[in-house]
């Protein structure tokens, strides 16, 4: 405990040097990576770490059944949804962690945004806003694709439905929200500037 603290001070002392200092480049870096440890550390085994767990398996629940896939979830362990293969008509699975949860990517996120130097301080908000909302969209439309190609492969199909078609939907859609979020309003910027 004390040496978690005394990092987050040492962390935050660091951050004030490079920030009057003016060297922006290390202050970004140093600053985005050092949120993103210190929100996984404090938020690991949280109160919050489950609820986003849970709401992500309800979701994840709901959604499935829109599309006709058996799904039951677990009141007592956040994050753990059973589905039912249609193919093997049998019950798989789906254990939703902080991996699974996005909130790993949410962390990360916030830290690029908090500390992004050119914004201000509203479209820091609004941007951090829309983005932990798009990632919670993008991570449950990879849990369905993961879902849908269990669903038609059977068990089988467990590591290129997770390890591979689900991580390239996943980073294909998080390359959308970071452009929209982070590269198309740098670029508008730097034509403003330009014209």
């Amino acid at each position: 405990m004390i040496y978690g603290s005394l990092s987050i001070v040492l962390w935050i002392l660091i951050a004030y040097y490079l920030h009057n200092h003016r060297i922006w480049l290390f202050y970004y870096i140093w600053t985005a990576v050092g949120f993103t440890f210190i929100a996984i550390l404090l938020l690991r085994s949280s109160n919050v770490e489950y609820a986003v767990e849970q709401a992500t398996g309800l979701f994840l629940h709901y959604s499935l059944g829109l599309i006709g896939i058996k799904t039951f979830i677990f009141d007592k362990a956040p994050g753990t949804v059973l589905v039912l293969l249609a193919l093997e008509n049998s019950w798989t699975c789906i254990d939703i962690d902080i991996e699974c949860s996005g909130l790993l990517e949410s962390c990360v996120l916030l830290g690029l945004l908090m500390f992004y130097p050119t914004l201000t301080l509203a479209k820091r908000f609004q941007y951090a806003c829309i983005g932990v909302i798009s990632l919670f969209v993008v991570n449950l439309i990879r849990l369905i694709t993961v879902v849908l190609t269990l669903n038609f492969g059977g068990r089988d199909t467990m590591f290129i439905a997770h390890t591979l078609v689900g991580r390239l939907v996943f980073f294909a859609l998080i390359i959308m929200v970071y452009w929209y979020l982070f590269t198309r309003p740098s670029l508008a910027k730097v034509r403003r500037r330009v014209e």
